[in-house]
């Protein structure tokens, strides 16, 4: 059979993309919950009151700005190593919530290892680094369960599928044609 093959990380560019925007609203609310709102967030009022800082010139929204931007790049090393979306439109949601606990997992530890190595580990409050994990796991799976739902019901209907003509053996015509029919994931009519 004929059929046009995507690169797997291209494939599920979708997926990719709510697993950063997960992250990233994760990584937001964490923070209005660390720091009941976005006053501290603006640069120009410096660091939060109470607050020593002993880095330079760094403030807290600064530490978490650059938060974001490193779990993004993270994220997405990780998606094209570890191949997390290998089958996912087949997987139960038991089998996606603990596929998305294991890739959350990873991006936090590969992050962990990233400030404690670059010896920032310091400065990050443990409240937020423990709500962005339960976030980023909630809104991961949210997602993924969300925009699963969207493509199957797309693959249900007959318009978006491919016309294919199978030319067999009369005694072996039925057998293929059944197991053909019974894929449901198959993107042909």
């Amino acid at each position: 059979m004929y059929q046009k093959s995507k690169r797997s990380w291209l494939k599920h560019l979708d997926f990719t993309l709510l697993d950063l925007l997960g992250m990233e609203l994760a990584l937001v609310i964490s923070y209005l919950i660390r720091f009941q709102g976005f006053d501290e967030w603006n640069m120009q009022m410096g660091p939060i009151p109470g607050m020593q800082m002993v880095m330079e010139g760094v403030y807290v929204g600064d530490l978490y700005i650059r938060m974001a931007i490193v779990i993004a790049f993270i994220d997405v090393v990780v998606v094209f190593f570890t191949e997390a979306y290998t089958g996912i439109l087949r997987r139960n949601k038991y089998q996606e919530f603990s596929k998305t606990v294991i890739h959350v997992g990873i991006v936090f530890a590969v992050f962990q290892s990233y400030i404690y190595l670059t010896q920032q580990s310091f400065y990050y409050s443990r409240q937020l680094l423990i709500s962005f994990i339960g976030l980023a796991i909630l809104f991961d799976y949210g997602f993924r369960v969300v925009r699963k739902r969207q493509i199957r019901a797309s693959k249900l209907q007959d318009k978006n599928k491919n016309l294919m003509l199978v030319i067999a053996e009369r005694a072996n015509v039925e057998r293929c044609l059944a197991e053909i029919a019974a894929s449901p994931y198959a993107n042909y009519k």
